[in-house]
């Protein structure tokens, strides 16, 4: 929900525009991370109610100082509210231990009571831009920066222990507590020109710093306040209308998404997994420090097709394409591509009421649609054997830590559609409403 409003006005004749507003926003959702054996849940790992709200004020003034130069500049408060209520029972929590090694006396990791809490956050992010059209009209040249932020995981910002680590004597482990907002800096450079005739481009060369990556914890569940990172890239765009009921669209965008500074932990571990005892295992693959940023698409592009008028009926086909993404921080493990169709097909009234079919994924793609890569051990695995002494082969703590690294994937939903059939009510009996039949007196796009 927000709001906005504008006032223009001039000062010796140069004209200015400002504008003040709002955003609030509230999510409620229950998150959690169970243990599983064959698909059926034990252990609960975390269970929570997770409430955020926020709330921001903006403003900007826009001036217009001669013709071909403009220029705006605003501010931007953002205030954030997190709160986190643990609803993981004792019984469901984890079993770490026993006491004195008695099956009859079991050690649980319950951590609910302690991780429960709320947190806030707040930031202000100025914003600056100029934008120069020297030739005419059509082409516009921009340049773009300011400061923003992402949210982080609630929950990482409430915890007080771990909740899949114990201590050797079988207590908690303390957890670092997390910021709930991470600033960031960014900036770009671009052009929008239409100077082709119905043909609308632009190019834009960015780049964006984060104070702190989110980044995936397989064993947890959890995001993690991961370390600082740049992003470097160029988006290029086009909408081709040749007639008025036929359009394309293409786009692209590149990216070069790195990490910043040196992970020495990561660094240690690797050590550890190249010793002689460790080496033969392979957990070393995938555990070389680098520089990747995890699951950052390097390549994306869509293609989209549209036929019709603004009133009757029409029809859309999209393909997207995502390559690759390091799931890594070596790059060694890779998610493959993505390729998707999507199509649409529906009706449209005078009146606002539109009737539309949507089928996602027509063409039945296989690949991945959430991929991770980490270690970890299943009972059939030699290394799971080997770590719980049930066969005796050489191996050490750093392994059975890591696990056997793979690729932890989710694949695309299959072919789904949806059907939708909506528009504006009107409670004046004198307004008519669309006609049913309407739509087959005559098939055609264009009118």
């Amino acid at each position: 929900m927000g709001g906005i409003h504008g006032i223009k006005f001039n000062v010796a004749e140069t004209p200015f525009e400002l504008r003040f507003g709002y955003q609030t926003r509230w999510d409620d959702i229950r998150v959690g991370l169970q243990d599983t054996y064959i698909r059926r849940p034990y252990d609960t790992v975390r269970n929570d109610r997770v409430g955020e709200a926020n709330f921001s004020l903006f403003s900007d003034i826009k001036t217009k100082w001669t013709p071909w130069l403009t220029t705006v500049v605003g501010t931007r408060w953002d205030y954030y509210w997190a709160s986190v209520g643990g609803i993981q029972t004792y019984l469901a929590s984890p079993i770490v231990g026993f006491v004195g090694d008695n099956p009859a006396q079991p050690v649980r990791l319950w951590t609910a009571p302690f991780n429960n809490g709320a947190s806030t956050g707040q930031l202000l992010s100025p914003k600056a831009s100029v934008i120069i059209n020297p030739f005419d009209d059509k082409t516009d040249f921009y340049l773009n920066f300011g400061r923003g932020f992402h949210s982080t995981d609630a929950r990482g910002t409430t915890q007080t222990f771990s909740t899949t680590e114990a201590s050797d004597d079988l207590g908690y482990v303390f957890a670092q507590r997390r910021p709930l907002l991470s600033p960031s800096t960014g900036a770009e450079v671009g052009m929008k020109t239409r100077a082709i005739d119905n043909l609308e481009s632009a190019l834009t060369l960015f780049w964006i710093q984060l104070q702190s990556e989110n980044v995936f914890a397989g064993d947890e569940g959890n995001t993690v306040f991961g370390p600082p990172s740049r992003r470097i890239g160029f988006e290029f765009t086009n909408h081709y209308r040749p007639v008025s009921w036929l359009s394309f669209e293409g786009d692209l965008t590149m990216t070069d998404a790195r990490f910043l500074g040196f992970d020495k932990d990561q660094a240690d571990l690797y050590l550890q997994l190249l010793q002689p005892d460790a080496l033969p295992w392979g957990t070393f693959l995938g555990n070389k420090p680098g520089n990747f940023l995890i699951n950052a698409a390097p390549i994306i592009a869509t293609a989209v097709l549209e036929l019709g008028e603004p009133t009757g009926w029409f029809g859309a086909l999209k393909y997207r394409y995502i390559g690759p993404r390091a799931l890594t921080q070596d790059g060694f493990f890779k998610s493959p591509a993505i390729g998707t169709v999507n199509a649409r097909i529906g009706y449209r009234w005078k009146e606002g009421w539109k009737f539309q079919l949507d089928v996602f994924n027509m063409l039945n793609s296989r690949s991945m649609s959430i991929a991770y890569g980490y270690g970890s051990l299943i009972g059939t695995d030699l290394l799971y054997q080997a770590c719980n002494g049930l066969i005796a082969v050489p191996v050490t703590g750093a392994n059975c830590g890591v696990g056997r690294m793979d690729i932890h994937a989710h694949p695309i939903e299959p072919p789904a559609w949806r059907l939708t059939f909506g528009g504006p009510i009107e409670f004046d009996p004198s307004v008519k409403g669309p006609d049913l039949m309407e739509p087959f007196n005559l098939v055609k796009f264009w009118e």
